[in-house]
């Protein structure tokens, strides 16, 4: 759905063709960590965000060739778009290693408490504080470095861009009701539809471009 939706958008903004490959290239991007942080505030199934993020991520070792040949070949054949390969296993790393320490620590976690709180409970609060500040640090740093163009973009890419992740997030959780999922699993289907990569993206646009 969002690999279509971000080409659709691309093809109505009216924008030059280098902005709309970056606009698919965003929604052709797999689900990441910041899925899982904010399927934890939202009250979502994290273990099931997780899972998905991580699939996801290994699905793009064959889905993002596929989705770059489908989508933006037709806007430019001449721009030979390069999959950051290393990324998709550093993301991959990324998901698995801090789940299997934490899934560890829960496990064996049983006794020891400090200022009456499992070790596993601080680690939960410290876990969504960091992740809340490295958010808001990341939009922070993304508005210095790329300002001007932030400002001299269109309303109509301001406009697809505000639409683009709640749109995800509704067809996410429209299809997970669907299904008959329970409510925590809806908003974490929707959390992960609608919540793309970006790191994915910057790292091929900066392979890709000049």
């Amino acid at each position: 759905f969002m690999p279509l939706c971000s080409w659709l958008m691309a093809r109505a903004s009216g924008a030059s063709v280098y902005t709309q490959i970056g606009m698919i290239l965003v929604g052709s991007a797999p689900g990441g960590t910041t899925s899982n942080l904010f399927t934890l505030w939202a009250k979502g199934d994290v273990p099931l965000s997780i899972t998905m993020s991580f699939f996801s991520t290994l699905a793009a070792f064959f889905m993002l060739p596929i989705l770059v040949f489908v989508y933006i070949d037709t806007l430019s054949e001449s721009d030979d778009i390069r999959i950051p390969w290393s990324q998709i296993i550093v993301s991959c790393f990324l998901i698995a290693l801090p789940t299997t320490i934490g899934l560890a620590t829960r496990r064996h976690n049983t006794k020891t408490k400090v200022c009456g709180r499992f070790i596993w409970e601080w680690m939960h609060k410290a876990t969504s504080v960091f992740g809340g500040a490295f958010v808001v640090g990341a939009t922070v740093v993304g508005c210095f470095l790329y300002g001007d163009e932030l400002l001299s973009a269109g309303w109509k890419l301001w406009f697809f861009a505000l639409l683009f992740e709640p749109l995800g997030a509704a067809f996410g959780y429209g299809a997970a009701s669907y299904l008959g999922l329970p409510r925590p699993q809806r908003r974490t289907v929707a959390m992960e539809c609608g919540v793309q990569n970006s790191s994915f993206t910057i790292a091929m646009v900066t392979l890709s471009f000049g």
